[in-house]
This record gives structure tokens, sequence and C-alpha cells, in this order.
């Protein structure tokens, strides 16, 4: 947690240190869809795609003519899943040490025959993008850092347990865990169309680099996020 907190002053120093007479200040809200590339056995299981939506502040300080530095801080919701192909078994009947809700025995028989999963994933979002701009068009390129915050789990699982019909389903929840672990960073794009001094309209698009930093899983994954959006430009203070 106290790195945590010291990368957060880090960046609040950095859009400080940045000339307030010249800063852009706004808004953005974007709502789209996820999709998690996992390296598990496509023999096996297939992914699903998720909502996904984005809530931020950002500040602009300008590069050149008609440049911008764009830093932000965002809430990131990622949605994302995966089951089972059906006809696979996943788990032969043998001994596993297994316990389902609290009511299963260590080395207990088991066969799963479906399985699945859902999950809801919170960020803490920070992205740093030059911004080029040509008339009411501007486009954007940088990298995008997502800090794990929170997560929502649902798992359905069928199959059979010591000799009985298995068909359940569970939910938890998990939150931050650390700092240097929980972090996946990758590169972004963006364009954004200005309809009026301040609305733009946005699409965005994300592609996490596959297991830069593993959130102390089995499996590596990276996350890729399509959105579309619009930010609002606060007025600036006019000068006496």
């Amino acid at each position: 947690m106290k790195n945590y907190l010291l990368f957060l002053i880090t960046i609040l120093l950095l859009g400080g240190s940045l000339s307030a007479q010249h800063l852009r200040k706004g808004g953005t809200f974007d709502l789209g869809t996820s999709f998690v590339e996992a390296s598990l056995n496509p023999n096996d299981f297939k992914s699903q795609i998720g909502p996904s939506a984005t809530l931020s502040g950002f500040l602009e300080h300008p590069l050149g003519k008609n440049a911008h530095l764009h830093i932000g801080l965002s809430w990131v919701l990622i949605g994302s899943g995966y089951e089972s192909i059906a006809g696979r078994e996943l788990v032969t009947e043998q001994s596993l040490p297994i316990s389902l809700g609290g009511g299963g025995q260590p080395n207990a028989t088991a066969r799963i025959d479906y399985f699945a999963q859902q999950s809801r994933v919170t960020y803490l979002g920070i992205p740093v993008l030059y911004q080029k701009e040509k008339g009411r068009f501007a486009w954007q390129a940088g990298l995008r850092a997502l800090v794990y915050l929170t997560e929502k789990i649902r798992t359905q699982m069928v199959g059979f347990f010591e000799g009985a019909a298995l068909d359940t389903s569970s939910d938890w929840n998990r939150s931050f865990q650390g700092f240097g672990s929980t972090i996946d960073l990758g590169p972004t794009l963006g364009a954004n169309f200005r309809l009026s001094e301040q609305w733009r309209l946005q699409a965005n698009y994300y592609h996490g680099i596959r297991g830069l930093f593993d959130r102390e899983l089995a499996v590596q994954s990276s996350i890729l996020q399509a959105t579309v959006g619009v930010s609002y430009l606060l007025p600036n203070k006019k000068e006496n």
C-alpha cells in the first residue's frame, strides 16, 4: 500500500509541475467491450467478451502547434470470462484435493464436465498519451497502466462429486493485494471529434502486454478493451 500511495503522489506531482496557464482540464466517460487473452488450452476453453467502462479526469499540456501531452487518472471496469468447450471432460474421475462450498472433503473423487467463470475487475488507469489535432479531428497514441483494485468472480461447475451429480455456482470477491505484481501495461490508440469548444466524441483501443505483470495467477493474460464515449473540457478561466 505504501508503494501504491507513492505512485499516486508521483502522478499528481507530475501533473502539478505542468504550466497551469496553458493546461486544459476535463473528464471522459466511455462504454464498450473487453476481452482477456489468456494462455488457456484452446482445446478445453474459449474466452468470452464482457462489458467495459472508463470514467476519468485528465490534463492536457501543449507540446507545440496542435499537439498536447494527455495525462489521465481513471476508474476502469474490465469484464471477461471463459467456459469449457462442450463435450470436453476437464477432469477424469480421480482423487483430488478439492473442497466445494465448504462441504467437500480433501482427496474426494470428482469429475468436471463443464466449467465457466465470469469476472468484473476494476483498475486504476493512468494513460500518458501524445495527442495531435487537425481541425475538429484529433488522434492519440501512448501507453496506459492499469493497477488492479478489486474483482468480482462468478463460477459454475457441472459434473459429479463423490458419486453425486454436481451443478453449482459460487461468487466471491478479491481486492487489492499489493503493488508490484498487479499492473497491466500496454499501448493505447484513440481518436476524437470536437463537437463544440467543450464536448468531444471519442473512441479508444487498449492492448495489454501478455504476462508482463502476472497477478499471481496460473495463466498469463492480457487485456483488450475497445470503447466509445464523450469527453468534456472545462472552460478556461479568463484573466482580468
